[in-house]
């Protein structure tokens, strides 16, 4: 388990959860908003592009990094298998 701010991620091959850790509902949108921006920077990919992958639309994605809305726990799945992928990826070829 990783602590990212306020939100304690699950990760494993099967699942990656986001739970909300204390405070009050506004500040959990930011701190998954967070989660969700250092995903997309870890994959290395353009935020159009990740968006793409996920399957929902650029302007989507958008309030998702601004913390206008949050996405489903399955969405966070996806972001999270994506990122790991192309980090995965990427630290190979620099290898």
């Amino acid at each position: 388990m990783d602590a990212i701010g306020g939100a304690a991620v699950v990760g494993g091959d099967e699942a990656a959860l986001v739970r909300i850790v204390g405070g009050d509902a506004k500040a959990g949108v930011f701190e998954v908003a967070r989660h969700v921006r250092m995903l997309l920077e870890r994959s290395g990919l353009a935020q159009q592009e990740f968006a793409s992958r996920i399957g929902v639309p650029n302007d989507q994605f958008t309030e998702y990094l601004t913390a206008e809305t949050s996405p489903s726990a399955a969405l966070m799945v996806r972001m999270r298998r994506l990122s790991d992928r192309f980090a995965k990826m990427r630290s190979e070829r620099s290898d």
